[in-house]
């Protein structure tokens, strides 16, 4: 079973974009989410390379669709509406959550139902797979 590390390096390369600034310099990107505001779809992203960010912060991208399919990507310089299009992901996370059938308070499984354990109460055949190892009633 593969390791958080090797999961977020995986989640990196899946979602690293390559942006060209103004200055044709090129920088990667992540994009952790994206999000719908208002009339408006925006990309949360951060840097590979931090520099000088810290690790919990992001850059808010509006989506610009172009006619000839090719997306560009403009930062929001708009702090109030960066913040309102981070408390909408934030809102969306936060109701996914919400809806998630799961019991499970310590569970890192990565099919969340599948590995047995009480909180889940599901009873499958993959009950041990859980890198926590859930606690089940036996």
């Amino acid at each position: 079973m593969a390791n958080q590390d090797d999961r977020d390096k995986e989640y990196i390369e899946e979602n690293t974009i390559v942006l060209k600034g103004e200055d044709g310099e090129e920088i990667e990107l992540v994009n952790i989410a994206d999000v719908d505001y208002g009339d408006s779809e925006y990309c949360i992203m951060q840097p590979v390379e931090l520099g000088d960010l810290a690790d919990d912060e992001v850059i808010v991208f509006e989506v610009v669709r172009g006619e000839n399919g090719n997306d560009s990507y403009a930062p929001v310089e708009d702090m109030e509406l960066a913040q309102a299009v981070l408390d909408e992901f934030y809102r969306q996370c936060d109701e996914e959550l919400e809806d998630d059938d799961c019991d499970c308070d310590d569970c890192d499984c990565e099919d969340c139902g599948s590995c047995g354990c009480e909180g889940c109460g599901d009873d499958c055949e993959d009950f041990g797979s859980c890198e926590k190892n859930c606690k089940k009633d036996k």
